[in-house]
């Protein structure tokens, strides 16, 4: 585990009301938004990517269709088109 982590972990452990968690909240879900919209722009229409779709049905590989407000539509191949938390995808070669 990252070591700042840690320190955070410990420290929010500490908190004693909940004024104070709720602004830890506040500040987590703000930060969590930015890096999810910035992971987003980095799919674009036609990269072809891949997501682990679970333990039935394993990786799927597919081509980006559109980006929507939160996640990214993906036409797998053979599969139909899914829509996918860009967190969970990686590009894949051409």
């Amino acid at each position: 585990m990252n070591p700042l982590v840690s320190q955070i972990r410990g420290q929010v452990l500490q908190l004693d009301t909940m004024e104070d968690v709720n602004e830890v909240y506040a500040a987590l879900k703000t930060q969590t938004d930015r890096i999810q919209r910035a992971t987003k722009l980095e799919f674009r229409s036609g990269d072809r990517v891949q997501f682990d779709a679970g333990k039935y049905k394993g990786t799927l590989t597919g081509t980006v269709v559109r980006r929507l407000q939160k996640n990214i539509r993906v036409k797998v191949d053979g599969a139909g088109e899914w829509t996918v938390a860009p967190s969970l995808l990686r590009k894949v070669g051409p």
